[in-house]
């Protein structure tokens, strides 16, 4: 389990974002989607936080993501996230985030979910086998876009093979990993604390 954080510089604020929360997302402008994807063909909202992570290797074929991943693409804003490392006596939190400490985007999906009165727009983060950085961390890890790929993973009349090779990972070349204490175990604790 993993959680994404924003610090705002200009309000001096630190939002720690836990699945079934509000993210900032990009479609094609800024929007809020809850974080625990519904797909639009399920009868109720209530296992959203089993879709928080959608597997690279099979979205292009597992019902719950198949149509968000040909016409429902997004990018997840974030300057950081947490992974836990499992040791022998205690799991050790990471804040894992870009060297020059810059906002990046997950690759990720959305979907409009309606049932009677109710309306709602949910998002899951698409996750792939860890790369040499996060393999001492965690067996997976999300997919960072490169920057140079925001237009095309966008683009909805995209070919999906040309998309999908989109998710290889590239943007890890600049990513760092820092151990932190466990204060940023407790889900409310949120202040810059988290960071050290």
């Amino acid at each position: 389990m993993w959680s994404l954080f924003i610090f705002n510089k200009a309000f001096g604020s630190l939002t720690i974002s836990f699945p079934c929360c509000l993210k900032p997302v990009i479609l094609n402008d800024w929007v809020n989607l809850f974080w625990g994807l519904v797909p639009s063909w399920s009868k109720d909202d209530k296992n959203s936080y089993h879709l928080i992570n959608a597997r690279s290797e099979t979205i292009r074929e597992k019902p719950s993501f198949r149509a968000a991943f040909h016409k429902r693409r997004c990018l997840i804003v974030a300057n950081g996230f947490y992974e836990w490392q499992k040791l022998e006596s205690h799991k050790q939190a990471f804040h894992i985030h870009r060297q020059d400490n810059q906002l990046f985007a997950f690759a990720g999906l959305w979907e409009h979910w309606e049932h009677e009165a109710q309306t709602l727009y949910s998002c899951t983060i698409i996750t792939t086998a860890a790369t040499q950085l996060m393999q001492p961390i965690h067996e997976r890890m999300p997919v960072i876009m490169p920057v140079q790929h925001y237009r095309d993973w966008l683009d909805k009349s995209a070919v999906e093979d040309d998309v999908f090779q989109l998710l290889d990972n590239r943007a890890y070349a600049d990513m760092t990993t820092t151990a932190i204490s466990d204060y940023v175990n407790n889900p409310r604790q949120n202040d810059e604390r988290c960071l050290n």
